[in-house]
């Protein structure tokens, strides 16, 4: 084989190996498609004063699921706090709130 033809197949494995490695890319398009914004303290309390939470309730915030057998997401709030909620079924409204400070103590719950 001549070397010009040896230079176009080793150009087309390589293309066709970045394509697959682009393929396989391990973040989530859940988690692409989530922005960095910080949820405030302020929004989070208004919205447990209200007890109106649903699944989607913050879905401009980045949320990690910590559940296990629980749906339980959990989402960074501003001053190192947090915010979980909780239930059994996202076709239902989240059963539990808690707000956790940044010492790990929960400061503020609807059940």
């Amino acid at each position: 084989m001549n070397p010009a033809k040896k230079v176009v197949f080793l150009g087309i494995g390589l293309g066709v190996m970045l394509l697959s490695l682009a393929a396989c890319n391990p973040v989530s398009k859940e988690a692409q498609a989530q922005p960095a914004v910080m949820l405030t303290v302020n929004e989070a309390n208004a919205v447990i004063e209200r007890g109106t939470v649903k699944w989607d309730t913050f879905e401009k915030y980045k949320h990690t699921d910590i559940g296990s057998g629980l749906y339980l997401w959990e989402y960074e709030v501003e001053g190192g706090r947090k915010l979980q909620i909780g239930g059994a079924d996202l076709n239902q409204a989240p059963t539990q709130i808690r707000l956790i400070d940044a010492e790990g103590e929960v400061v503020q719950t609807i059940d």
